[in-house]
């Protein structure tokens, strides 16, 4: 028995150990792409720079300024576009949702939801 409980021990041991190596890994590989990432992005942000510092006459300091203002505006809208589209698509789901919510109250009791609404109000006046 003690042989048994020994090898089921190493064996989570082995296990646990597997899979602390597998985050490290997992990890290291995103660190060292998220370095990659930054170091191109650098690369096209200072050739950018760059050849409009040669437009602007050897003014090096006007190429990269215009450069961040650039890349900083493309960000901005990026973001910008992607939570518009964001608040969008979740409005049109929600719409959908109960759009068929009503449908099925409607095939189910005859009425919906909204058509109490509405003859409440029509009651009212």
């Amino acid at each position: 028995f003690s042989h048994f409980v020994a090898a089921k021990t190493d064996r989570m041991k082995l296990s646990l150990r597997s899979t602390v190596l597998r985050l490290v890994l997992a990890a290291l590989g995103f660190v060292s792409l998220g370095g990659l990432l930054v170091t191109a992005g650098w690369f096209v942000v200072s050739g950018t720079a760059g050849g409009l510092g040669v437009l602007f006459g050897d003014r090096w300091w006007l190429g990269n300024l215009v450069a961040g203002i650039l890349f900083l505006a493309g960000l901005g809208l990026g973001i910008y576009l992607a939570v518009a589209k964001g608040k969008r698509t979740f409005l049109e789901r929600t719409v959908k949702k109960y759009e068929t919510r009503q449908a099925r109250q409607q095939s189910e009791f005859g009425r919906s939801a909204s058509n109490q609404t509405e003859d409440a109000a029509t009651a009212r006046e």
